[in-house]
C-alpha cells in the first residue's frame, strides 16, 4: 500500500506566480480528476486517470510525469499517482471553484446540468484567477442573501428575456 500523502493542512496558503505560470488547463484537467480519484483512496492508478479523463495510458503518464516535475504530485514508477500539498491546494480551489459555477448555471440561471457542466468546463480555464475569485464571492453572497434561491425571482422567458435585455443594453 502506498504512503498517505500529508494531511491538507499543511499546505500552502497561496501559489506562486511560478507555480501559476506552470498550469495549464490540461494539467488543471488531471490535477481535478486525481483529486477526485483520491477521495476515496489516498492514491490513483494512471490507468484510473487515463480512463477517467479518456486519454491513453502514455499521455496520463507523460502528464503525470510533468505535474511530478513542477512539484504537483508524487510518484515513482509502477506506483500510484498522489497530490502534493500544492497539488491539493490546486485541486480544492479548482473543485471548489467547478462547483460554485455549476450551482450558479443550473441553479440560478436554470441552464440544463449537461449545458452547465461543458460550459464550466469551458468557463474554468478561461477565466482569470481575480475574476474567478470575484465570481466566486458574488456567488457566496447570492447563496448567503437568498439561501437556496426560493426567493429569487424566476428566469425570464421568450418575449419578457427579450425585453430586459433591450432594457439593459439601452443603459450601457
Amino acid at each position: 500500500m502506498s504512503e498517505s500523502p500529508p494531511p491538507f493542512e499543511s499546505a500552502p496558503s497561496s501559489l506562486s506566480e511560478e507555480d501559476l505560470a506552470l498550469l495549464t488547463p490540461a494539467m488543471e484537467d488531471y490535477i481535478e480528476a486525481i483529486y477526485r480519484l483520491c477521495e476515496a483512496d489516498s492514491a490513483c492508478t494512471i490507468s484510473e486517470l487515463a480512463k477517467t479523463l479518456e486519454v491513453s495510458r502514455p499521455s496520463a503518464s507523460n502528464a503525470v510525469k510533468r505535474l511530478r516535475e513542477a512539484g504537483f504530485v508524487s510518484h515513482r514508477r509502477y506506483k500510484k499517482v498522489a497530490l502534493t500539498p500544492k497539488g491539493r491546494l490546486v485541486a480544492q480551489k479548482q473543485v471548489r471553484l467547478h462547483e460554485l459555477l455549476l450551482h450558479f448555471l443550473v441553479d440560478v440561471l436554470q441552464l440544463p446540468p449537461e449545458l452547465a457542466e461543458h460550459d464550466v468546463c469551458l468557463m474554468e480555464h478561461a477565466i482569470s484567477g481575480p475574476t474567478a475569485a470575484r465570481l466566486v464571492a458574488f456567488i457566496e453572497w447570492l447563496d448567503e442573501a437568498h439561501p437556496g434561491g426560493a426567493d429569487l425571482p424566476a428566469m425570464p422567458s421568450g418575449d419578457e428575456r427579450a425585453a430586459t435585455r433591450r432594457s439593459w443594453t439601452s443603459r450601457v
